[in-house]
């Protein structure tokens, strides 16, 4: 069972990831790829050829992609939703996931995280 590894949407506060790492995580954010602007099915093809689930805001559009995906029969490491919230909200979230949720778990699912 492995970690997830996290990319995040250039819309989540790229200084999540930052505080990830320092608390062991492997996490990366769009900005510190120069990936901004690129569309959601390239961030998505972008996490997908890193091995990283995908962490966004941004529920109606990868919603559709993940339904694409299912559809085609095309892999990806995940997409994690997470509504917009306070950011310690957002952090204390997605730590709670990640202590419970391995990367075979998200394999191919869009997932809610509330």
């Amino acid at each position: 069972m492995s970690p997830i590894k996290l990319y995040l949407d250039e819309d989540v506060n790229p200084r999540l990831a930052q505080d990830l790492r320092h608390r062991g995580y492997d996490a990366l954010a769009t900005g510190e790829v120069s990936n901004y602007r690129l569309s959601d099915r390239d961030q998505l093809e972008y996490a997908r050829g890193q091995g990283r689930t995908l962490l966004t805001h941004n529920r109606d559009d990868f919603l559709e992609i993940a339904r694409e995906c299912a559809t085609r029969q095309i892999t990806h490491p995940g997409i994690l939703y997470i509504p917009q919230v306070p950011y310690r909200q957002l952090l204390h979230r997605v730590l709670s996931f990640l202590t419970v949720v391995t990367e075979e778990q998200t394999r191919d699912v869009f997932i809610w995280v509330s």
